[in-house]
């Protein structure tokens, strides 16, 4: 979603979000990835590309079966992007992670001074 110097809301097609947004409008108008479970992810980021399309950095991975393991480690997760290319969203796998808490940052961006 962005919204303009007015405040209207709209979604990557360009369509008028009227609000407030509920979970039902933003699964059918919103909606960039989703997987059931047991596919779970950690964090996403978001940034503009040279084209000022939106770019989606994200987690996915297959959790344990018994639920009560959903948040161990040791579990393959993909770090995957997603990129407007004009008409549709385009994902792609980057690499993978061990653990759904990795949140892709880097050494720089945790450091206190």
């Amino acid at each position: 979603m962005w919204r303009d110097l007015q405040g209207k809301w709209y979604n990557i097609e360009g369509e008028e979000l009227k609000l407030p947004v509920t979970l039902e409008m933003a699964r059918q108008k919103c909606k960039v990835w989703q997987k059931a479970w047991p596919h779970h992810g950690q964090h996403g980021t978001m940034g503009i590309d040279e084209n000022d399309k939106p770019c989606i950095v994200f987690l996915d991975g297959v959790t344990p079966k018994d639920r009560k393991n959903w948040h161990a480690d040791k579990i393959d997760y993909t770090y995957k992007s997603a990129r407007w290319d004009g008409d549709r969203w385009v994902i792609g796998d980057i690499t993978t992670t061990d653990s759904m808490w990795d949140m892709g940052y880097g050494a720089g961006d945790l450091s206190s001074g």
